[in-house]
């Protein structure tokens, strides 16, 4: 199908949480052990030089608040005689 776009979906997808505690697991590392809410989050980012401090990216952190929806239907009727 040249020319076209086709996203292959999870129907159940992670959450950003459980993708962090997946790569803890993989990398030995500790698993996050609190939460802060993302609006506190980009509240505290905003502020100068603190973003520095807390290590953690401000565009990082939008990337993961972004609401993204993607329609996987084109691809679900090409495949669907694919068995």
């Amino acid at each position: 199908a040249p020319g076209r776009a086709y996203h292959v979906l999870d129907p159940s997808p992670y959450e950003a949480r459980r993708v962090w505690e997946i790569v803890s697991q993989a990398t030995g590392r500790p698993s996050p052990s609190g939460y802060i809410p993302s609006y506190v989050a980009k509240a505290l980012l905003s502020a100068p030089g603190l973003e520095r401090f807390l290590r953690s990216p401000r565009a990082f952190l939008e990337q993961l608040t972004l609401t993204v929806a993607y329609d996987d239907d084109h691809a679900r009727k090409l495949l669907a005689d694919s068995g």
